[in-house]
């Protein structure tokens, strides 16, 4: 019998996700202020769950009215984060690019932009920072992967040290996720659908920060993750 055909409540399951939980945690070495959440539905899913739980912490965290205007920033390499950029301006967001590597390459996704050529904002002294920036870690599509998790050991890693650390770093890791080490501690959310590397497909499992998942005020929204 198959995971699949038994109870989500069953003392079997239990056991199940309890211990791909703990060894998760454990190959990750994901920090204890970090959730794990196996949710429904893939990948995509979350290009709008995303927009819509961190805009809405976002929002809470500084109080602000339907007037004001939030938007996030997206590093767009290849066509997965593209059309994460088109959902979030879909949901009413603003979509600040930081870099679009197809206009930089002649209409088409060849690689990743030099850093000095993403336009990347240096913020004031009491301006509002975006809600969040999205990078996919491997444009499957295009061929386009991002080195690592430390801007100085590869020339294409993603430059965590040139944003704002108030600024969640969101990461799509479908297509390369457990595929090498993660240093989970430098990320606002992680998600990846299950089944390139991971298991099945119709599974996605997210990796989230504790302080973004909102408080008794933001229960709406609570449960799109």
């Amino acid at each position: 019998m198959g995971v699949s055909e038994i109870s989500h409540r069953s003392p079997a399951f239990d056991q199940i996700i309890n211990q791909a939980n703990k060894d998760l945690r454990e190959l990750l070495e994901i920090p204890h202020n970090y959730k794990v959440l196996w949710m429904q539905g893939g990948g995509l899913t979350q290009f709008a769950t995303t927009v819509l739980n961190l805009v809405a912490w976002y929002r809470i965290k500084h109080q602000l009215t339907p007037q004001d205007q939030v938007e996030a920033q997206y590093v767009v390499t290849g066509s997965w984060s593209k059309k994460a950029a088109e959902e979030c301006e879909r949901l009413g967001v603003k979509a600040d690019k930081v870099v679009d590597a197809k206009k930089l390459y002649g209409g088409k996704f060849k690689g990743i932009p030099e850093k000095s050529q993403w336009n990347i904002q240096q913020l004031e002294e009491h301006s509002r920072v975006p809600a969040f920036v999205y990078y996919c870690d491997n444009e499957t599509v295009d061929g386009v992967e991002f080195g690592g998790n430390d801007a100085n050991e590869e020339e294409n890693a993603f430059p965590f040290h040139s944003f704002d650390p108030e600024i969640p770093v969101v990461c799509d890791m479908s297509s390369n996720f457990l595929s090498r080490p993660v240093d989970v501690s430098k990320y606002g959310v992680i998600y990846a659908g299950a089944q390139k590397n991971l298991g099945p497909a119709g599974v996605t499992l997210v990796i989230i920060r504790e302080d973004l998942i909102g408080t008794s005020l933001s229960l709406h929204f609570i449960s799109f993750f």
